[in-house]
Formats: C-alpha cells, structure tokens, sequence
C-alpha cells in the first residue's frame, strides 16, 4: 500500500484516525483547484477556510498528503483531505485528477504537502477498472517529472497514488501505464504476471 505526515486531521506522533501508511513498487486533464473540507484539524495545523461563492457541487473525493514538517522522506504517514467535485460518475478518475494537483493554496497553509504540483497536473490519460483492478495510463510527461525517478520519491509518489485509489473499496489491485503501454516504475524492470501494486 502507499504512506506520509501532518494534515488537515492530526499532526502528531499518534496515526490519526483514516491515515495510511506502507510502501509500493509502483507509479486528466488540468483542473482548477477545489475546495477543501477539513475536520478534527490538530491546534498546530490551521483549518483551511472554505471559498466563498463557489458553485455547489455534489461529490467529495480524497486526496492523500503528507505534513510539510515531515520533509515528504519514506517512510511517510499519509492523511486524507477532502476535494469536492462534480458528480460525473468516476470518482476515482476524480480523486486521481485532484491529487495530481497538489496542494491547495488552503492545504498549504494547513501544513500540508505532497510529491504532485502544477507540474504533474494533467498527466493522467485515463483510468479503467475492470474484475477490481485499477489500471491507470499517465502521460510520458508524467514519467519524465523530474526527481520522480529517485527511490525516496518515486515511494512517496506511489505511496500517495496507491491510498488515493484504494479508498474506493472495490478496487484492489492497480496497474500502471504511460501512454497506453503498461509500465511498473521508474526501477521497477519486467513487470512480471499480476497488477503492480496489490491492496
């Protein structure tokens, strides 16, 4: 599974209730960042503010970050924070979109972070499930992200990819491809037999 450590819910030496935490082998279209809804938030993270006059919209995905203070080094304890979207039907390709973001400027002030950022935004293609395995497509520009290739990192991005995707409980297992061909990671070599990452 996938990890990280301070957010909109705790930042603290206990595991807040909904954090994530493990390691992976593994790794739209840009959007504009959506609101944030935060609870529980620790006294020493503030509560991002909700935007005033933004349309109402129907779903809330999330997105998994980490504490800024924990400098984003594996292992990392992974927090959820809440992005509401609309309705479309595919939550999960939803979810992958906004964490592709990043932060928001609101989660940035709550003390929150993640290895994504303009930089990443629009480079996933396309996702589909089928028999419970995820299969994502992101683009060769996604692949190319700088720094993304140093193991550290490439940990942390699919830590944070793997929690995003199994929050969805019918999903278990995720394999990955860059432009339509099946891809395992920047180190990863052969594939093999079965998705990449398993729940």
């Amino acid at each position: 599974m996938l990890i990280a450590a301070c957010g909109l819910m705790a930042c603290s030496g206990e595991s807040p209730e909904g954090a994530s935490t493990g390691t992976s082998t593994t790794a739209g279209s840009p959007a504009t960042a959506p609101s944030t809804t935060a609870g529980n938030a620790h006294e020493s993270c503030a509560a991002p503010a909700s935007e005033p006059g933004r349309p109402k919209l129907d779903t809330t995905v999330k997105v998994f970050l980490f504490c800024s203070s924990s400098g984003g080094v594996m292992p990392v304890e992974l927090l959820p924070a809440e992005r509401v979207v609309p309705d479309d039907g595919e939550p999960l390709r939803a979810a992958l979109v906004q964490l592709l973001i990043g932060v928001t400027p609101a989660e940035d002030e709550a003390g929150l972070a993640s290895a994504f950022s303009s930089s990443t935004a629009g480079g996933l293609r396309g996702v589909a499930v089928r028999s419970g395995i995820a299969r994502l497509d992101f683009t060769a520009g996604f692949e190319a992200t700088s720094n993304f290739s140093t193991s550290n990192l490439a940990g942390v991005v699919f830590s944070q990819i793997e929690a995003t995707v199994f929050q969805f409980p019918e999903i278990h297992g995720i394999d990955l491809a860059i432009e339509g061909q099946r891809w395992c990671g920047w180190e990863a070599g052969d594939c093999g037999p079965g998705p990449v990452s398993r729940r």
